[in-house]
């Protein structure tokens, strides 16, 4: 029965062999290039599509040997993956770039399987889809190339710096492996490298010689534009770069031109690993914007340069002319060398009542209205002897007016000689001090009331203005402060009458001219003559209104009488312990006369000369006439005084000049007569020369502050500048000078700014911490507003908070890189996420909706939609869109060149309109923009491959004024929704292809299928039968519905492999030979070599090349073992048997169902799997 069964199968594949025909016919209408090479690498099948993919004819190529046809293959990288597959036997998927023998190359897809002839390569084109890629890589990395060159060109300062950081940006940001810039010599033709990020053979080139008289260079030169060259190893124009490229790793290069002032200067030279890097539009275009750049640096260098040279220019000519502005203001005049009036300002009519003709006209009028007075002084000044008023002279003298009416002037006059020493005349200027003469005279009067009673007073008061100057004097201050009878002091300053008077009373003067009040029971005051009394005091403001401060009132008692005597008493003290422990110091002890009687020392070293030497003689006869003569003076004073005294003085010795202090007091008897001093000497050397270099460092430390370009200041408790570098002054538009003792408030205009200065500063002082401020603003005195860094930390004076000290950087500049910086990141991940966004996605409506987000997410946008293109109709209809008020953009729908949106689309250019009032626009747009308040709009047109989608539009309610970067922006952003736009369609289309395609398999697979039951009546209807009952065990034993896909397209071809038996055996109504049921037993095998290098069955194959293996081994065609049979054969082995049992047949009727069932049980571990068996029974129960 079995064996009737395989006849019947064998009869079967006769009508199949006229299907090989159909499989070529599908391969070669595929879309794909399709070719079959043997072992041998000889062609044995090619498709039509393939003569696109090799460029050539098959017939040259069919038959022909791989190598023969493609010389040198067997070195390339197409060669190596598909030899692996030849050799592994094992399928392949690759991407792989092809060249051709003309040097030109193009990107494939390869799916690559071996077959029983050797293997099977399908190609697929992608090399538009790979220069897509390759081009927005390059744009993405040219766009952050220009704008870290942007930013460097801000902060050079010269051309080599300029140079540098272009060459360091290009290459860093775009992968350049060599770049170069060179400096052009017009008429040598000389190009010399001035700057470069690896070494070169050369430091210059000539473009007039060879071989670089053909080159890009050379024709960028002379075109005046960018010129590119892509595969330099085949171009041969280029072929003296082929070594330098192999070694560098570029294969093309671009040469940009740089120009000044419309002439070419140089060039930028950039070289590239690809073969076709500089092959886009837009890739060049984006370079040429880096030369535009660096063109335009150039320009702004130069610039910069004639502007300072200017700026010196000018002021050289303010300092020539300022000795006539210094003169240009109240009533001047000019007298040549004979005295006459050469001019005369017209001013002289208003101070005197006289007009310019009655002077020129009468030389002597200006001595008639001198008053009388004044005569004197005036006929000593009016001379024209240069010798006599070289100098500028000044001085205050009466006129009497035309009228009679007496005023004061101030006269300043100065005679004027030109370089070589030719006396010009002499001019004068005079300006009326008549109100403020008055204002004197009333001040005077006021003064003397209260001088009177000032010093009428018994106690000693002294009253000073704010400059310390004595305002009054009481007689007993006078007395108290011994100031010689008839000594002026009113109007003196404090310190000119008192020089002695110490810093530390000056900051308390200070103090108190601040507000505060000062007192002391017993105070030391030294004496300019040597002598020292000692007060006690108190001092404290006058006011001259309830908030402003005139000046301060001392008062004070000199207690010398009382503390003399405790002064005495602790002198002596100090003596005796000097004379016991200050062995480290020179002591001696002298009489009136200076000569010394004791000398006390620890080392004898230390003397200056030797002991035997110095005792009996005089102070003058051991230091000599010079220094000796100080020591007299000054144990004079203190004969005098009978007080202690200081002398600090140098000699000359062995070893160099050696500094000294003398201390030198009285010392007295039990009668308390003092006859003799004790003088202390102390070497103070060490100290003094520390002194001398803290001054050196002080000026030298002023001199580097000064330098510096940040602020650096200090300032006291109330708030008064101590200390400013010429920064700070620079900033506040005065000196460093003027800036001493004056605040904030003084040079600033926003009080926000003051209070904010004066808190930060109490903040330190106060809690006497270290601030650091990171960012504070300053408007500086050219109404410039600086943003400021600043640390501030508290210093003190003898444990006193008295101010704060500070240091300042300018740091505007850097926020405003920081935040072009951070503008061009936000843009450039923007365009980031919206390339991965496209990519990722293939539902247009979600890409583009993404798009709108992040067009939304710029500060430069207020609303945005999309109009996609139907070609069909030729119409633009609202897709997308956001940030709209009014929902009349829905119903936005226009034919190209209708509309803004049209005229976009149709002239494909991107269309800016800065104000919509100003534009005519048509009647079908107006009302859109009228709801919508739009001020501003720009179209987009969004183009891929040459075909139009649609457009995107930028509304704005305001205007923007977008910069070039922003438009660049936005056509990156049109071209990434144009590719979102097209991707979609295309996977649109792809679907709907694939689908078609696999409905026709399936429908040429059924037709297959009857085809196979047409060739045997016997069996009509056997192939669906075992087909449904396949399925319906495969579900039952929870078989995936995607495997069962392929166990339905194996059941129907499962004797698909009869086509290659001959009629003779399939169709023998007889019993066959041994030899031809080894020929029919080959079927399986058969359907395993016509089904294996169709990829779209190769999952179906296990039924037809497995289907008659049996459960114990003794099956064919390789006679498998148990689970070694693939689980859809073992189904389809149970299905097929049962089907045929249970079939009529012209030798035999069907069996009946139980002898069926008894026979598949007998069966079991045989012929069949024992549990398939059991769940087939069951199911068909």
């Amino acid at each position: 029965m079995v064996t009737k069964t395989e006849e019947f199968e064998m009869n079967h594949s006769r009508d199949l062999q006229n299907s090989d025909e159909r499989f070529r016919l599908i391969l070669e209408n595929m879309q794909e290039g399709i070719q079959i090479i043997d072992f041998n690498w000889n062609y044995i099948f090619l498709n039509k599509n393939l003569e696109k993919h090799s460029g050539r004819p098959n017939a040259e190529l069919l038959g022909k040997n791989f190598f023969e046809v493609w010389p040198g293959i067997e070195n390339t990288k197409t060669f190596q993956i598909l030899n692996k597959c030849m050799i592994e036997r094992k399928p392949l998927e690759v991407e792989n770039e092809f060249e051709y023998p003309d040097h030109s190359s193009r990107w494939f897809e390869l799916n690559i399987q071996p077959v029983s002839e050797g293997i099977f390569v399908r190609s697929f084109d992608i090399t538009e889809r790979k220069n897509i890629e390759n081009s927005l890589k390059m744009s993405n990395r040219l766009y952050s190339t220009i704008s870290q060159i942007n930013q460097a060109i801000i902060r050079c300062k010269n051309r080599q710096e300029l140079f540098e950081n272009v060459i360091k940006t290009v290459c860093k940001f775009g992968e350049f492996p060599l770049a170069w810039i060179g400096l052009y010599g017009a008429p040598s033709g000389k190009v010399s490298v001035a700057a470069v990020n690896r070494p070169l053979p050369f430091s210059q080139i000539n473009i007039k010689k060879s071989p670089f008289d053909g080159d890009i260079i050379s024709s960028a030169y002379k075109a005046r534009k960018i010129i590119t060259a892509c595969n330099l190893r085949h171009n041969p124009s280029m072929q003296h770069w082929d070594s330098l490229g192999r070694q560098l790793g570029f294969n093309s290069a671009a040469c940009v031109p740089l120009f000044f002032n419309d002439e070419i200067v140089g060039s930028l030279n950039l070289y590239s690993e690809g073969s076709d890097t500089f092959e886009s539009e837009k890739e060049i275009h984006l370079i040429d914007e880096i030369g535009l750049d660096i063109s335009f640096a150039l320009d702004m260098l130069d610039k910069e340069f004639k502007r300072t040279q200017y700026e010196k220019q000018i002021q050289d000519s303010e300092e020539r002319y300022r000795t006539v502005a210094d003169y240009t203001y109240d009533w001047e005049y000019w007298r040549d060398p004979q005295g006459n009036f050469a001019f005369i300002s017209p001013s002289c009519e208003r101070m005197t009542g006289y007009t310019r003709e009655e002077f020129i006209d009468d030389p002597g009028l200006m001595k008639k209205i001198v008053h009388r007075d004044d005569r004197e002084i005036w006929l000593k000044h009016d001379t024209n002897d240069p010798e006599e008023h070289a100098q500028v002279e000044s001085f205050d003298y009466r006129i009497i007016r035309k009228d009679g009416e007496v005023r004061w002037l101030s006269h300043t006059c100065q005679s004027v000689t030109r370089p070589d020493g030719v006396y010009l005349g002499r001019r004068a200027s005079n300006r009326d001090i008549t109100e403020k003469k008055q204002a004197e005279e009333t001040l005077i009067t006021r003064e003397k009331v209260l001088q009177l009673f000032v010093e009428n007073t018994p106690a000693a008061i002294a009253m000073f203005d704010t400059q310390m100057r004595y305002l009054a004097a009481s007689r007993r201050f006078i007395h108290d402060y011994r100031i010689p009878e008839g000594e002026w002091i009113i109007g003196r300053s404090h310190y000119e009458i008192f020089p002695e008077i110490n810093d530390e009373i000056k900051e308390i003067h200070r103090r108190c001219l601040a507000g505060e009040t000062f007192r002391a029971d017993s105070d030391p005051f030294p004496r300019a003559d040597g002598r020292l009394d000692w007060v006690r005091w108190e001092v404290r403001p006058w006011y001259q209104d309830p908030k402003t401060i005139g000046g301060i009132i001392l008062f004070s008692e000199v207690i010398t009488d009382q503390v003399n005597t405790n002064i005495a008493l602790k002198t002596s003290e100090e003596q005796m312990q000097a004379l016991v422990t200050s062995l480290d110091d020179i002591v001696f002890e002298c009489d009136y006369s200076s000569r010394i009687t004791h000398v006390w020392v620890g080392d004898e070293n230390r003397l200056f000369k030797p002991r035997n030497k110095i005792l009996g003689k005089t102070v003058i006869e051991i230091l000599g006439r010079d220094e000796g003569q100080k020591f007299v003076d000054v144990i004079n004073k203190v004969s005098a005084s009978q007080l202690p005294e200081t002398l600090e003085y140098d000699l000359d010795m062995p070893d160099g000049k050696r500094w000294y202090l003398a201390r030198i007091n009285p010392v007295f008897n039990k009668q308390k007569e003092s006859r003799s001093v004790s003088v202390l000497i102390r070497d103070i050397t060490q100290r003094k020369k520390a002194e001398l270099e803290r001054e050196q460092s002080e000026k030298s430390l002023r001199k580097i502050i000064d330098l510096v370009p940040h602020f650096i200041f200090a300032k006291d408790i109330a708030g008064n500048f101590i200390l400013a570098n010429q920064a700070v002054a620079e900033a506040f538009g005065t000196s460093v000078e003027n800036l001493t003792g004056k605040t904030d408030a003084d040079f600033m205009d926003i009080d926000d700014e003051v209070r904010h200065f004066r808190e930060k500063d109490a903040e330190v002082i106060y809690s006497g911490k270290t601030l650091v401020i990171p960012e504070e603003r300053l408007t500086d005195a050219a109404g410039k507003t600086r943003l400021l860094q600043t640390v501030k930390i508290p210093y003190d004076y003898l444990g006193q908070k008295t101010g704060v000290l500070g240091v300042s950087v300018d740091i505007t500049e850097q926020k405003k890189a920081e935040q072009q910086i951070q503008l061009q990141l936000n843009r450039m991940r923007s365009l980031n996420e919206i390339g991965q966004a496209v990519t990722s996605s293939l539902n247009v409506q979600i890409s583009l909706n993404f798009l709108l987000d992040e067009v939304l997410a710029q500060r430069d946008v207020d609303a945005a939609s999309f109009l996609l293109y139907d070609a069909v109709n030729q119409m633009l209809e609202y897709s997308n869109g956001k940030g709209f008020r009014t929902s009349l953009i829905n119903e936005v729908h226009l034919a190209l060149g209708e509309g803004l949106a049209g005229k976009v689309g149709k002239n494909r250019k991107i269309l800016h309109i800065p104000d919509i009032h100003v534009a005519r626009l048509e009647s079908t747009t107006m009302p859109l923009f009228v709801e919508e308040e739009v001020m501003e709009y720009i179209g987009v047109p969004l183009v891929s491959k040459g075909a139009l989608k649609g457009v995107l539009e930028i509304y704005n309610r305001t205007p923007r004024n977008p910069d070039k970067e922003w438009m660049n922006y936005l056509e990156t952003l049109g071209n990434q929704a144009a590719l979102a736009i097209d991707n979609a369609q295309l996977f649109e289309d792809m679907q709907i292809s694939h689908q078609e395609l696999i409905t026709a398999y399936d429908a040429t697979i059924t037709g297959w299928s009857h085809a196979l039951d047409l060739r045997d009546r016997e069996t009509e209807g056997h192939s669906q039968r075992v087909t449904s009952l396949t399925l319906s065990l495969a579900s039952a034993l929870n078989i995936s519905r995607e495997d069962q896909v392929h166990y339905r397209r194996g059941a129907l071809l499962h004797d698909i492999g009869k086509l290659g038996i001959p009629d003779s055996i399939l169709l023998k109504p007889g019993k066959l030979t041994d030899e031809e049921w080894e020929i029919m037993k080959m079927h399986p095998t058969y359907a395993y070599q016509m089904l294996s290098p169709i990829r779209y069955l190769r999952n179906a194959i296990d039924i037809p090349y497995c289907h008659h293996e049996k459960w114990d081994g003794s099956g064919y065609p390789r006679g498998l073992v148990g689970e070694q049979i693939p689980i859809s054969a073992r189904i389809f082995a149970v299905v097929d048997v049962w089907d045929a049992l249970n079939s009529d047949r012209p030798y035999r009727k069907k069996w009946n169902e139980k002898d069926i069932c008894d026979y598949l049980r007998q069966q079991k571990g045989k012929h069949f799997e024992p549990k398939m068996v059991d769940l087939f029974l069951k199911s068909i129960r």
